[in-house]
């Protein structure tokens, strides 16, 4: 690229005739792109020639992919030019506009009366206010290649999970289905979602039904992996896709009052449930087909509450579905995803399964009572559990991933309070780009699909990153304390 921009006046392609299909493809393109004609000045060479100014067919080839690529001589070269320099001007012009927000009257028109937000909306608005606008607001849709994946695997992995661990329920729970009836339950509804969603897969090519193979392969693993917990736990299933939303299982979950109210719709993987004597302790389930992971620094930044704001809502509206008042024990996440072992090859069968134990451990937070963490998974060594007790069962390990009654009440008004928050930025009209930024790997910029649109640049002194520093976890509840107290708010 470099070397077709550096002529300053003109740019010529000569090649040896008589060489027939081993020119340069540069050649054919540039020829087709300014309709050249091959001139044939020697006889021993072929030649392009044109007019057009090299810079000029540089930028009708480079221009509208890489513009940030474009050399400070060419920037010269099209500002003196005469033909571009009122373009240019324009372009200068429409950098310098501000964002700013929206009117009273855009936000009524783009979002409606009232803030009505899910999980993920609630996840995108914290990453960045513009990147929301532009999905929520404008409703921009994203270029996508030609082409179409029917193997989802996301979608698939959590029809076969949900409509697998519902049949075992059916049939008399985890503890009376077998392993080898469980995993012909999870090849029936990979079956089903086959032939449901992409009609089957006689007519699919080799790559589709490599990764059909794959994929159920994992999920038969992971249910092997859910059985194995469920075994060993007092807790049930109660509801499988739990919604709420108007007109769902259960009433949207609604923080503040009058028009800076927000409304939160979605659905829930799955509810457990165990009755201690006359409380029904209840914890939610999300599968996570990805990497994804419970992180109080995310809490604590108002990213990743999904869990947390659904527990939180069936603590309150439980009663009329469950016939008992449900205390929270927690959240957490269950891996869904294949895994592998990878240490010495002469491992015992012991070291291969703790190794392949870490990679599927659930992580989370649960209610710090030793008896409902017991009921939740027998044994001094937890194997799925984020927690650690000492050998008489009473203590937590320092490292455990547990908090008190107290706490989860705290915990509750945090997140309460960022929603309420979240609700006055969207009715104020806040369009920022303030992306959340923790690292080059880690970033609300790293792969947005509206970076195009929104051109981020902290030198214009109005842009600007959200650093999201770690929070231990000790330094989290101190802060949800000073919270509570009145002395600090979420930064």
């Amino acid at each position: 690229r470099a070397a077709l921009a550096l002529p300053s006046d003109r740019l010529y392609i000569s090649w040896a005739s008589g060489t027939g299909e081993n020119v340069s493809y540069l050649v054919e393109r540039i020829r087709k792109m300014l309709s050249l004609e091959v001139k044939n000045e020697t006889n021993e060479h072929n030649m392009l020639s044109a007019e057009t100014p090299c810079l000029e067919l540089a930028a009708r080839q480079f221009g509208g992919e890489n513009q940030g690529n474009a050399s400070r001589a060419a920037m010269e070269y099209f500002i003196r030019n005469k033909k571009y320099s009122e373009l240019i001007s324009r372009a200068k012009r429409a950098a310098e506009i501000d964002r700013g927000s929206l009117s009273e009257n855009g936000v009524k028109a783009l979002y409606g009366n009232k803030v009505a937000l899910t999980a993920s909306r609630s996840d995108k608005f914290m990453s960045c206010r513009f990147a929301y606008y532009m999905q929520y607001g404008l409703r921009a849709k994203v270029r996508r290649r030609v082409g179409f994946d029917p193997m989802e695997s996301g979608t698939f992995l959590h029809y076969v999970l949900e409509n697998s661990v519902a049949e075992i329920m059916k049939r008399g729970g985890f503890k009376k289905v077998t392993t080898d009836e469980a995993a012909e339950i999870a090849d029936t509804a990979a079956r089903d979602y086959v032939i449901d969603n992409i009609g089957g897969m006689a007519d699919k090519g080799a790559r589709v039904r490599f990764l059909y193979g794959r994929l159920r392969r994992t999920v038969r693993k992971v249910m092997e992996n859910i059985m194995e917990e469920m075994r060993s736990s007092d807790f049930e299933p109660l509801d499988f896709e739990l919604s709420f939303g108007n007109g769902k299982d259960m009433e949207p979950v609604r923080v503040g009052e009058g028009s800076e109210a927000v409304e939160i719709d979605g659905v829930v993987d799955r509810v457990d449930g165990w009755l201690d004597g006359d409380l029904l302790y209840i914890r939610v389930v999300d599968y996570k087909s990805g990497y994804k992971k419970f992180d109080l620094s995310d809490i604590w930044h108002g990213l990743g509450m999904q869990m947390l704001i659904y527990m939180f809502a069936i603590e309150k509206q439980g009663l009329k579905r469950y016939g008992r008042e449900p205390v929270g024990a927690g959240v957490l996440y269950t891996p869904v995803k294949e895994v592998f072992f990878t240490g010495k090859r002469r491992a015992r069968d012991e070291e291969i399964q703790k190794e392949l134990d870490k990679s599927l451990k659930r992580s989370g937070i649960l209610l710090a009572v030793p008896r409902v963490v017991s009921a939740m998974e027998g044994g001094e060594i937890k194997r799925f559990l984020p927690v650690g007790m000492a050998k008489n069962g009473e203590k937590f390990s320092a490292s455990s991933s547990v908090a008190t009654l107290a706490q989860f009440g705290q915990l509750r008004k945090h997140v309460e309070q960022i929603l309420k928050q979240m609700g006055k930025d969207i009715r104020h009209g806040d369009i920022s780009a303030s992306p959340y930024y923790r690292n080059m790997r880690q970033s609300a910029c790293s792969y947005c699909d509206y970076a195009a649109a929104c051109q981020f640049d902290e030198s214009n002194g109005k842009d600007r990153k959200r650093y999201l520093y770690p929070v231990k976890t000790e330094e989290f509840w101190n802060k949800l304390e000073e919270q509570h107290n009145g002395n600090s708010s979420v930064e």
